[in-house]
């Protein structure tokens, strides 16, 4: 499920809900802002690690407090750069909350991510406000730092073709099934809006397309008239978010300022070792074709 293995929800009543709509709130918007007195959200960052000085972070356990660990910082490292911050508490590490770990454990699991580590971090008085209020600090109402294949929100103008893409019903060897962006053309709506070949969809004008067949999402797209919103991520994005157990809607970003960014993702593409472009490119070749539709 998209929803990964975090739920956070907002509840409002009957007035809350018309006042907030009367109003155009972006009720997502809503859920993540919506916080304890004196807390600020925490951060989830994704750290890679520096070939010369590595992750540039280490954890100490709390003395007298189980499952509780403080964040050291080396000054100009990997983790400051990645939007750690000298006084943070560290929560969550790539899934799992520290909580239920030992120091030990949380090495292990340090060692066993490799090159990289995603970890959610909350500066010492925020943290305290949340413990004195009762309020979990979930990955779901964090603020994202450095984190990679993020999606994307892309804004579409139809042509007298259309919007110049195709969509495809395929199955990967895992079993799952995703609605994948093909064939896009050149000086298209689609091309102007960023969208990039073998891209999965996510999500038209806001709604999440997981529980839809594949004509259902192709009559919104079609009802939507001139124009339709239309949020995507890489295959290499959707697999960093399931291992996390997240769900990438949360972290979706403006297409229009991702495309800014281009240049520091295209230098750590660059930076992808030839054996996980060979995975990506594979798994795309290996997926069956169910349904086809021109958009």
């Amino acid at each position: 499920m998209l929803s990964g293995q975090q739920l956070c929800l907002l509840v409002l009543d009957g007035e809350q809900y018309e006042h907030a709509l009367s109003r155009g709130h972006d009720l997502r918007g809503l859920s993540r802002a919506h916080k304890g007195e004196g807390c600020k959200p925490p951060r989830l960052c994704h750290i890679t690690k520096d070939p010369a000085s590595g992750l540039g972070i280490t954890f100490t356990p709390v003395e007298g407090k189980k499952g509780r660990f403080s964040v050291t910082l080396f000054p100009g490292g990997a983790a400051e750069k990645a939007g750690v911050c000298k006084g943070d508490q560290l929560v969550w590490m790539n899934g799992a909350t520290v909580s239920d770990l030992t120091h030990s454990a949380l090495s292990r699991m340090m060692k066993k991510g490799g090159e990289h580590i995603t970890i959610l971090v909350i500066d010492g008085e925020s943290e305290k406000n949340y413990t004195r209020q009762k309020m979990p600090i979930l990955p779901t109402m964090a603020v994202p730092h450095n984190l990679p294949d993020r999606a994307r929100k892309l804004q579409l103008v139809s042509g007298p073709d259309g919007y110049g893409f195709l969509l495809r019903l395929e199955k990967k060897p895992t079993g799952r099934t995703f609605h994948v962006l093909r064939q896009i053309e050149s000086g298209s709506s689609a091309k102007m809006a960023g969208m990039q070949e073998g891209e999965l969809l996510l999500e038209v004008n806001g709604e999440p397309v997981e529980p839809l067949t594949h004509e259902e999402i192709v009559d919104r797209v079609r009802l939507s008239g001139h124009q339709v919103s239309l949020t995507t991520i890489t295959l290499k994005g959707m697999d960093f978010y399931t291992q996390l157990g997240l769900s990438p809607l949360f972290f979706s970003e403006d297409g229009a300022a991702s495309e800014k960014e281009s240049s520091v993702s295209a230098s750590a593409a660059e930076q992808s070792t030839q054996k996980e472009v060979d995975v990506v490119s594979q798994q795309e070749e290996n997926m069956e074709d169910y349904e086809v539709s021109y958009l």
